[in-house]
């Protein structure tokens, strides 16, 4: 055979291979960390309306039954980079006092089956006073995006 033919040789294939692998890699890797902006916006947001609910039931003795009054404890949330769609308030919900449901926008959530939220949801404790037991959790988000302290369960 002769030393000059036209061609890739088998180095090259093996990079060109290697790279579209490394490429795929990257794509899988940076799809996997918006989702995980995502829900942590989203957590991010759940910790803010959990703080003012938190204000609210202490001052009122009661939590937010109506819009209005959770447009009002929510109005000043900052949301920034549109990850999150709406937040709605359960009360009496699931044997919790309260919940808070944190929306995800429409964008596609690895797994999901309906519309994802994150939630914080809410039990008045007597414990030494007056007070809020809360916990979190999700729905339609995959469990290895969570927070450590949230566990997979769905309201």
């Amino acid at each position: 055979m002769n030393a000059r033919q036209k061609g890739f040789s088998t180095a090259l294939m093996s990079l060109a291979v290697l790279a579209g692998a490394l490429g795929a890699f990257t794509v899988v890797e940076f799809n996997a960390f918006v989702a995980k902006a995502r829900v942590a916006e989203a957590f991010h947001v759940a910790d803010e309306a959990r703080l003012r609910v938190t204000e609210f039931y202490l001052l009122s003795d009661r939590f937010p039954s109506s819009g209005p009054e959770l447009e009002n404890v929510t109005r000043s949330i900052p949301v920034s980079s549109g990850y999150v769609r709406d937040i709605e308030l359960e009360p009496s919900y699931q044997g919790h006092d309260m919940a808070l449901k944190i929306y995800l926008d429409d964008g596609p959530m690895p797994g999901a089956e309906s519309a994802p939220y994150v939630y914080v949801a809410g039990n008045v404790t007597d414990r030494g006073g007056r007070g809020i037991e809360w916990s979190c959790g999700a729905h339609g988000v995959p469990a290895k995006l969570l927070p450590g302290g949230c566990m997979p369960v769905d309201l």
